[in-house]
């Protein structure tokens, strides 16, 4: 009895927060050992229905007129939790107790009512991608993460208490609200949308705070319902928001950095006013210019403007600045310190895309699925509430592990909020590192939902340095709808999908993947491809690309002239011409040519194409590509396909870095 007491005691010098700490670490440690800590039946994590607790809690007592210190409170109520002292709180105990047994909390009266908020940042990627500006990418990319991470969720906490937020992610938080009569809903919503473009100033941002909802129902089976109506007047307030956007005048510029977290809103060195003159910014090229400034210029330079002759002198508008200086200076990307802390690797700075890569550049552009289908299927918010966090750690280091398994230390991520990815890497790596992406999903994703997995579906772009990454993304998007659209045939289901393009090809100038012949059902492409086919696809490449490998170093031992073509493109010239005589030509020819061609090869050179490409013996539905050993077509569903192009592209850009 006396230890109990003294536990009691000690922990009634803590503060909430660090009663929350131990309770976190403790269910940590219990997760290391294999044995996750929940709550009864409730498959959520111990920590999460602590804080639904105290949320529980705190909505009741300032709906019910209780006068608390806030800290006090939320300290007491984590101690009554851990202690299981069902005496106290006994409301909230019925509500987590209804929740572990899958029922409807029923004593609890409907007039005990709180709010929903939910909103942030929306259409984001234009507002990444004003400008090409690799800095000024990574500052957009800065900002909106400060504010959904840090502005909004600490805007909360000072008013409410941290319990109060139920997720973040994604660009959006989701938070109960407690029902107070003295509240100004409507201000407070407005006061975060001010918050939030003090920072974004020209992103398009709305928050909206429902009308009370009886507490019984938020917890219970009506929460689809009623975040349904949430979202709908969010969309009609993102409508007006819309109409209502133009020019904002920065209120930050000026202001040093108020704390680790914060950026540095000092002008640099040259960096003036425009003295109003009307031009227009040369970053974004859509929105009146406020400053010139010179790129030119070092930030502990004298120089002024006019002695930086050297210097690049643009005009600039308030919210490209704030782009440049969150990004200025940022030598590595937002995420690159979470990467090298969960997989100890080792990130490479860089500092404009050239630098990523001066070749070649791919966007990737990847989206859960099945997500809809996964949500309907919950029964209250709180395993919404885990979902949402679990989403978006498996993204997370599902990235982070195909980059140190790929071994790829120069990446930029420019968005990476819930299911969403939009990574910027070197075009050599791509295909490779998305179709380990999407293996490292959807395993990580079923080891915690084995019953209705989500899949990953991914389109990739691949151009030169130089051409926007507005541009790229724009396609890698309508790779991504074509990637999907396979993700949802039955006999595709748990595979996860992925297609790409080549801006740099003529062989890809159409855009399309199914260029067919009408009359004879051919097809030069097996895109989009399933994980199962790209994998089969980038295996046989890699085997054609080692043979060659073999050969030059023992054609190099042997000290061939170094000015002579290597196997490989000799390779790649017998590849194209076969592949446009199966453009060119009737199926037959075609065939006969792709026969000629490996006989006059010796043995060791001759094409040795895969009987069947994305056999999945773990789906019964499942159908795969294959071929007769006398013909280089392969059929499928009676319509007939051949790999030439897929091979061509596969070769430079499904490369192992070492």
């Amino acid at each position: 009895m006396k230890g109990i007491l003294a536990e009691n005691e000690k922990a009634v010098n803590k503060t909430a927060d660090k009663l929350y700490k131990e309770l976190y670490d403790k269910v940590k440690e219990s997760a290391s050992k294999g044995e996750p800590k929940t709550y009864g039946d409730l498959s959520m994590d111990y920590i999460d229905i602590a804080t639904l607790f105290v949320c529980s809690a705190y909505l009741i007592a300032v709906k019910e007129n209780e006068i608390f210190d806030k800290e006090t409170f939320r300290k007491n109520a984590y101690i009554a939790f851990r202690e299981k002292d069902k005496k106290k709180y006994i409301q909230s105990w019925e509500i987590i107790d209804s929740l572990a047994n899958g029922k409807k909390p029923t004593n609890i009266k409907r007039t005990v009512t709180a709010r929903i908020l939910k909103g942030g940042a929306y259409k984001i990627k234009q507002y990444y991608l004003e400008n090409y500006k690799l800095s000024d990418i990574r500052g957009a990319s800065m900002l909106l993460n400060h504010v959904e991470e840090q502005e909004i969720p600490q805007m909360i906490k000072e008013k409410y208490i941290p319990e109060c937020i139920i997720y973040t992610g994604g660009g959006n938080i989701l938070a109960l609200l407690p029902d107070a009569k003295d509240n100004d809903f409507d201000a407070f919503q407005e006061k975060l949308e001010r918050r939030a473009s003090e920072y974004l100033l020209t992103a398009n941002v709305a928050y909206y705070i429902s009308e009370a909802q009886p507490l019984k129902d938020i917890f219970g089976d009506s929460y689809r319902d009623l975040l349904r109506e949430v979202e709908t007047e969010l969309n009609e307030r993102k409508e007006i928001k819309l109409m209502g956007l133009g020019n904002c005048k920065s209120t930050l510029l000026g202001r040093p950095k108020m704390s680790d977290e914060d950026f540095n809103f000092m002008l640099p060195n040259g960096c003036t006013e425009t003295e109003n003159e009307k031009k227009i910014c040369q970053n974004c090229g859509s929105r009146e210019a406020t400053y010139k400034y010179s790129y030119g210029i070092q930030e502990d330079s004298e120089e002024s403007i006019e002695e930086g002759s050297d210097s690049e002198v643009r005009t600039i508008c308030d919210s490209c600045l704030h782009k440049m200086l969150a990004g200025r200076d940022a030598k590595i990307n937002y995420f690159a310190k979470d990467y090298e802390e969960i997989a100890k690797f080792k990130y490479t700075p860089f500092n404009s895309i050239e630098e990523l890569d001066s070749n070649n550049v791919a966007v990737v552009y990847a989206d859960g699925n099945n997500m809809g289908g996964l949500i309907a299927n919950f029964k209250n918010i709180c395993t919404m509430m885990q979902f949402s966090r679990n989403v978006k750690d498996i993204t997370k280091r599902s990235v982070f592990e195909t980059f140190k398994e790929e071994n790829i230390s120069k990446f930029e991520i420019v968005g990476l909020g819930g299911d969403d990815v939009f990574i910027i890497l070197p075009a050599k790596n791509a295909i490779t590192f998305t179709a380990t992406l999407i293996e490292k999903y959807n395993e990580n994703f079923k080891q915690l939902y084995s019953d209705n997995p989500s899949t990953l579906s991914a389109g990739i772009a691949i151009a030169k340095p130089t051409i926007p990454i507005k541009v790229m993304l724009e396609r890698a998007e309508e790779q991504l709808a074509l990637a999907k659209e396979k993700a949802k045939l039955e006999e595709n289901k748990g595979q996860g999908t992925l297609a790409f393009c080549n801006l740099t090809s003529l062989a890809m100038e159409k855009m399309k993947h199914k260029s067919e012949r009408e009359e004879e059902k051919i097809h030069d492409t097996l895109q989009p491809y399933t994980l199962k086919e790209i994998t089969d696809l980038i295996k046989f490449v890699r085997k054609l690309s080692e043979s060659n490998e073999k050969k030059e170093k023992k054609e190099k031992d042997k000290k061939t002239d170094e000015k002579a073509t290597s196997n490989l493109d000799k390779k790649k010239t017998k590849l194209r011409n076969i592949y446009m005589a199966f453009e060119e030509a009737e199926k037959e020819e075609g065939d006969l040519f792709f026969r000629y061609t490996n006989a006059r090869e010796k043995e060791e050179n001759r094409i040795e194409l895969p009987e069947k490409i994305g056999n999945c013996e773990e789906n019964e539905n499942c159908t795969c590509y294959s071929r007769n050993e006398n013909s280089a077509y392969y059929e499928k569903d009676g319509q007939l396909y051949y790999i030439w192009k897929d091979i061509l592209e596969l070769l430079d850009y499904c490369q192992e870095d070492v």
